[in-house]
């Protein structure tokens, strides 16, 4: 039987990785489309962008360290924020990086034409949302650069870590002159100039190559290239690490290797559809919470780390705890007027593993426990965002990642910032969240109004090659290779 195109065609960009081997090689999906950070949306594109630039900290695994920021000092009122950038960083062309830079990026995000969906994140600036709205001029905005190496912020109130946002790609600088003579294409292979690790060299077909930026400090501490060897098929993983043909890479199913299991911040939650019956009832939500024996339903899930809170442990100790108890079910089901034999729910769920899994044992227990007729609901990754969107569903289980590792961001899927596609409005979240009560907003949502009930953060497995050293990771599972050097 003659080979596919398809394997032939991986057969041929295999062969040539293998043949060329390459300092570091590793193997990634193809983030399609270009790198502008401005834009970029996705996990997948991500992973490249935080090894070509970085912002004025750079994110880790529990916060941030200081990256072209030397400092950062807060006036007295905790309003102003003075960022001191280290003049002796540089763009991969030799040109220094200014704090206009920074000014000329975070304005570009904030446009009323911006294609992003990042732009609340600098809504504390002040008169940020309002230029956003088309209600204030871009020279209204916090944001000032009062010499080339002194970048200052004011923002509406005081906002405790603050500088954990500057690590989020879309606040990395941006070059005007490069916007105003390659447009949209400024992100292009042999076209972006960064500020990061490494430049982005060139791409052909499923190969993608980037190159040591000979600016960025201490270049003689990283490999010289990272070759990234695109879209291999998940059976095929496995035996191609073997033959080297790539010495990194996302281990998402079963393989002979090793991997290293590294503790990510994606929160799973269930969360109630709180715009249609029976679940615009509270005491409803609670029944069916109460019911739900989550660690019951995570059992034998590897990957999975149970929470009862909707924050790592690592941002602090949490008062919440399972709301697990039958009893209290039965009756706050009773005081609902709904009736069980009558209602029939539909629970939404991603289709894929290991969400399936949870969420059919979801469905068993509330059967069993509350005697619901439940209908699961199992969708691709786009289908699933479109559903959701059009609200049908009674509950659902739902994926985020907080793009900055603070409480903050872990509620924002909940608040009226424009990032809100649950259903739940409520002002007085709202002021909680813009008051810095994170615990008491998390309360609010668990316990008074019980729109969510946390699910699992989850680990990461990731196989990598013995002879490479210095690979990092933030709290979104992204790879970073500013530090990595591949012994013989």
């Amino acid at each position: 039987m003659r080979p596919s195109a398809f394997i032939l065609f991986w057969v041929g960009i295999l062969c040539v990785f293998h043949a060329k081997a390459g300092v570091l090689t590793v193997e990634m999906d193809d983030p399609h489309g270009n790198f502008d950070w401005g834009g970029t949306v996705s996990l997948t594109e991500a992973n490249f962008v935080v090894n070509l630039m970085e912002g004025l900290y750079h994110a880790t695994t529990t916060g941030v360290e200081p990256a072209i920021a030397k400092r950062m000092t807060v006036s007295k009122d905790g309003k102003t924020l003075t960022f001191d950038l280290d003049p002796k960083r540089k763009w991969s062309d030799g040109k220094p990086i200014y704090a206009q830079d920074f000014v000329y990026g975070w304005l570009r995000l904030l446009s009323p034409n911006t294609t992003s969906v990042y732009f609340p994140y600098l809504f504390d600036v002040e008169n940020a949302e309002e230029y956003h709205d088309g209600k204030k001029s871009a020279s209204d905005v916090g944001l000032s650069a009062p010499s080339d190496f002194t970048l200052t912020v004011k923002l509406k109130k005081p906002v405790r870590e603050w500088e954990k946002i500057t690590s989020f790609w879309p606040l990395f600088p941006v070059r005007k002159d490069q916007i105003e003579k390659y447009g949209t294409k400024f992100t292009g292979a042999g076209t972006l100039v960064s500020d990061g690790p490494y430049v982005y060299d060139s791409v052909e077909n499923k190969r993608l190559t980037f190159k040591r930026n000979p600016y960025y400090p201490n270049p003689s501490k990283r490999v010289k290239e990272i070759r990234f060897v695109l879209d291999v098929p998940e059976d095929d993983l496995c035996k191609q690490y073997q033959k080297g043909v790539f010495q990194i890479f996302y281990a998402s199913g079963k393989c002979s290797e090793k991997p290293l299991r590294l503790k990510t911040h994606k929160l799973t939650m269930l969360i109630a559809n709180v715009t249609r019956f029976p679940t615009n009832e509270p005491l409803f939500r609670k029944a069916v919470f109460a019911a739900i024996d989550m660690k019951k339903a995570l059992k034998g899930v590897a990957l999975a780390i149970p929470t009862d809170s909707l924050y790592p442990s690592e941002l602090g100790s949490s008062k919440m705890k399972d709301s697990f108890d039958l009893k209290a079910a039965k009756k706050a089901l009773a005081d609902s007027g709904v009736i069980p034999a009558k209602t029939k729910i539909t629970i939404l769920t991603y289709q894929m593993e290991p969400f399936q899994t949870i969420g059919n044992r979801i469905k068993a227990q509330l059967e069993k426990n509350l005697g619901l007729n439940v209908e699961m609901m199992a969708l691709a990754n786009r289908e699933h965002i479109f559903f959701s969107g059009l609200s049908d569903y009674h509950f659902m289980l739902y994926a985020w990642i907080a793009k900055v590792f603070n409480k903050r961001d872990y509620l924002m899927p909940f608040g009226n910032d424009g990032n809100n596609h649950l259903n739940y409005q409520d002002p007085i979240f709202d002021l909680e969240v813009q008051d810095q009560l994170y615990d008491k907003a998390e309360t609010k949502l668990l316990q008074t109004d019980a729109v969510v009930k946390p699910v699992s953060f989850e680990y990461q497995n990731i196989v990598v090659n013995p002879s490479v050293k210095g690979l990092e990771l933030d709290h979104m599972g992204l790879l970073y290779f500013k530090n990595v050097t591949v012994t013989k």
